[in-house]
């Protein structure tokens, strides 16, 4: 078990992440409504709720992999993501990086490689269509991304041969390597066993008070939440209906995010 999550940011601080009023819909059907939250430097926020209550949605809005019909998003006081209904897909914003569920890494290149697809966006047109070419520049950073999540030993074998916990970490060493300010992890840790799971979300947690990363991460599993994260976010049927500290949200409440609470979790 993980030490009890400590926060030292000054919450008085601008956020890096904020969210405003998020409307989204699709053929019709409002899927998210009016969510409103902000995420700051140096802090891990979890989202909780049943599927399909948006968590998933609200992330993907904000990485730019989904347009929204209004609200707005801004990363370090800058707007970003798109409304379909306006735009084409915008290319996506270097400084949010999204960690997946399932790793998205190529298995029969090198870990180094999969590490340097993060810097994709800072090279020249000729060097990203040669991937096998990296520049020594982002290969050193791809190292010290691979140094922070504690794999420099696997750097030269292929992805497909480490274990889920590490291809995970690697996934994160990528979103290192991006550069990215606020890091997105979608069910980071729902396809592994307890021991990575906890390896994962203390990476996590750490990136964000030591690194200083604002982290917003979708939660399958509440008992994570309480243990590593500074905030807890829940949604309901696309809307946000509670927000705490792990200390001052009550088990019952966490509990109706996933049914029908009883008159005593209600109370609670």
């Amino acid at each position: 078990m993980g030490a009890a999550p400590t926060l030292s940011l000054q919450t008085a601080t601008a956020p890096a992440l904020s969210v405003a009023d998020l409307r989204i819909s699709f053929s019709g059907r409002t899927v998210l409504d009016s969510v409103s939250f902000d995420v700051h430097a140096g802090e891990l926020v979890a989202f909780l709720g049943a599927n399909g209550s948006g968590k998933s949605t609200t992330l993907r809005a904000v990485a730019g992999l989904l347009g929204h019909d209004s609200g707005t998003i801004e990363v370090e006081g800058r707007p970003t993501g798109w409304r379909p209904q306006r735009s084409r897909p915008p290319r996506q914003d270097a400084r949010t990086a999204m960690v997946f569920q399932r790793f998205h890494l190529v298995p029969r290149r090198s870990v180094l490689a999969n590490v340097c697809t993060g810097a994709l966006h800072r090279m020249t047109t000729w060097q990203s269509l040669l991937p096998l070419t990296f520049p020594t520049a982002v290969k050193e950073e791809a190292m010290e991304a691979l140094a922070r999540v504690g794999l420099t030993d696997r750097a030269h074998e292929p992805a497909g041969r480490l274990s889920g916990g590490q291809q995970q970490r690697v996934a994160i060493a990528r979103a290192l390597c991006q550069g990215a300010r606020v890091l997105l992890a979608d069910e980071p840790t729902s396809a592994l066993d307890p021991s990575a799971a906890a390896t994962v979300m203390e990476l996590l947690r750490d990136l964000a008070e030591v690194d200083g990363l604002a982290v917003a991460a979708v939660l399958h599993s509440p008992s994570l939440a309480r243990e590593y994260a500074h905030r807890i976010i829940g949604l309901r049927d696309g809307r946000i209906v509670m927000s705490g500290t792990p200390e001052t949200v009550a088990e019952g409440r966490i509990a109706g995010l996933y049914g029908t609470p009883t008159p005593q979790e209600a109370a609670a």
